[in-house]
């Protein structure tokens, strides 16, 4: 099954896609379109927010949708390492970092209808719920233990995020 039919499944929930993603130590290709997919989405999603602006055509569009594209994807593979290297202490299986990667990002398919304006995030809150099956799928653990590992890795990914912002606008602002 190709990548775009196991975002669709994945963000149905179904646990096969996610284990079978997981142990597939060829898919990296595909978890990685898989991945940058939604977070490219989002991105075009919260710059057109900016379309009515005047800002728009200096390249605030540019701007916003190429930092977002940044942080997305940075504070993604912060979050999976986190996650990787906390694995065995949580749900007591090791779970390596390529293999969370190629589960998780199938589970973030829904984040692709972050690109309608406004109501994208919406949909996009669906990832908890998916990200969260992906995770007690592939290490075997509870549901309770997976979702420990979830909210350490949305931790890590927030605060990176949350540093990152300031210090990419700066720069923008003092390099333009």
């Amino acid at each position: 099954m190709g990548w775009l039919e196991m975002m669709v499944r994945g963000a149905f929930l179904d646990g096969r896609v996610y284990r079978q993603a997981a142990l597939d130590v060829n898919g990296n290709g595909g978890a990685i379109l898989a991945l940058v997919a939604p977070v490219v989405a989002s991105a075009i999603g919260s710059s057109l927010l900016g379309f009515g602006s005047m800002r728009f055509l200096g390249g605030y569009f540019a701007f916003t949708l190429v930092v977002s594209v940044v942080i997305g994807i940075i504070s993604m593979v912060v979050a999976l390492g986190a996650m990787s290297a906390l694995s065995q202490s949580i749900t007591g299986w090791k779970l390596g970092f390529g293999q969370i990667l190629r589960a998780l990002a199938y589970a973030q398919s829904p984040g692709v209808l972050g690109i309608i304006p406004v109501l994208g995030w919406l949909f996009g809150l669906w990832r908890i719920p998916t990200t969260l099956a992906a995770i007690r799928e592939i290490s075997g653990g509870d549901t309770g233990k997976a979702a420990i590992l979830l909210l350490i890795g949305g931790v890590a990914s927030v605060v990176l995020a949350m540093v990152l912002s300031p210090l990419l606008l700066a720069g923008f602002v003092l390099f333009r």
